[in-house]
């Protein structure tokens, strides 16, 4: 969740092969949570990597605030089945992000030769049965993954639904969106296309999970290979790529799992291009899903946004194997019909990936 800010979380996502390693305090408080393993960056703790940037924790983290992330971490949990012994391990911070931004996130990515596809930390470390070993990383050797929270955002940390303020944005479900871009709800786009790696004596087209169920509504394609592959022979995958679409800003994108058109999962595509956050999230198609967790944007007041029937589709899709999925609760039907309604005249905070 994101908007301008001076140092753009977007860097995270798209700038690749700077080298280094996160460096850690003598001394921080960590978490261990099913699959994830977490590291809190308290005041004054310096974060610095050369594929992330260098940041200083803002503050300290409160006991409701590590129950918040550990009550996120528990859902995602929760959802998934893995064979996996390796954790995901994920650094939280607070910045100062600016006025519009509640956080952002990132993660390492490695390139699987076998699918062609770009998968992120998370993925490569839960869902790859041949272990990140078997991958090229090409995030300067990066394995952590990266939550940042703005700390001047008037959150909500309590476990309860009813407890949030009108004024207030629930902590739970901003950790919930971000820590699901680094389960794979992301890309590689950037304003002139998709990136493109040089390796093997090749030029591959950097694309996610998220980004190869992408296919554009004028039906001129899949969001597919930008890029011949000069020795295809070294990706036995990118044989399976099918059509050619370029990016364009403004352009309709919508979410295709097998033949089915999820169409009412838009991709966010602004005339303008939004670094960092177009093709990262959802749009909606005539507001019928403002409040799935993707969704770029979040209103004051709205509580437990969690994953919805057709993002549970795509995390399928995406390769995910899943648990029993969840009825969800009559009080999250009762959410999602009054944001739509209330949604007016509330405020709205960016998310950005």
């Amino acid at each position: 969740m994101l908007g301008n800010t001076s140092k753009p979380i977007s860097a995270f996502l798209i700038f690749a092969g700077l080298g280094g390693a996160l460096s850690a305090p003598a001394a921080i408080e960590t978490l261990s949570c099913g699959n994830f393993n977490i590291s809190f960056y308290g005041s004054g703790d310096q974060l610095s990597s050369a594929h992330y940037g260098n940041y200083t924790g803002a503050q300290d983290w409160s006991e409701e605030m590590r129950s918040c992330v550990e009550r996120s971490l528990n859902y995602w949990n929760s959802l998934i089945t893995t064979e996996a012994t390796e954790r995901v391990e994920i650094v939280f911070i607070w910045e100062d992000l600016g006025p519009r931004a509640l956080g952002g996130a990132a993660d390492a990515w490695y390139f699987d030769p076998y699918s062609g596809l770009t998968l992120s930390g998370a993925e490569a470390t839960l869902r790859n049965t041949s272990g990140t070993g078997n991958l090229y990383n090409y995030s300067s050797n990066e394995t952590r993954a990266l939550v940042v929270l703005s700390k001047d955002a008037d959150y909500y940390y309590g476990e309860s639904t009813s407890g949030i303020r009108s004024n207030q944005y629930d902590l739970q479900s901003v950790l919930t969106h971000e820590i699901g871009h680094i389960m794979g709800f992301n890309t590689l786009c950037t304003e002139t296309g998709w990136r493109v790696l040089n390796t093997l004596e090749a030029s591959f087209a950097l694309i996610t999970t998220f980004d190869s169920l992408i296919a554009s509504k004028d039906g001129s394609g899949e969001v597919t290979n930008l890029f011949e592959a000069q020795d295809v022979a070294a990706v036995p995958g990118w044989t399976a790529y099918s059509a050619t679409e370029t990016y364009a800003p403004g352009k309709e994108y919508f979410l295709k799992v097998g033949e089915t058109e999820l169409s009412f999962l838009e991709v966010y595509n602004p005339a303008l291009h939004d670094d960092g956050s177009s093709m990262a999230h959802l749009e909606t198609a005539e507001g019928r899903d403002g409040d799935a967790l993707m969704y770029y944007a979040i209103a004051n007041g709205t509580i437990r946004r969690e994953l919805n029937e057709h993002e549970l589709l795509l995390l399928e899709a995406m390769g995910w194997t899943l648990a029993a999925i969840p009825e969800p609760s009559s009080f999250g039907l009762l959410a999602g019909s009054l944001a739509v309604v209330m949604a007016t005249g509330r405020r709205r905070r960016r998310i950005k990936a």
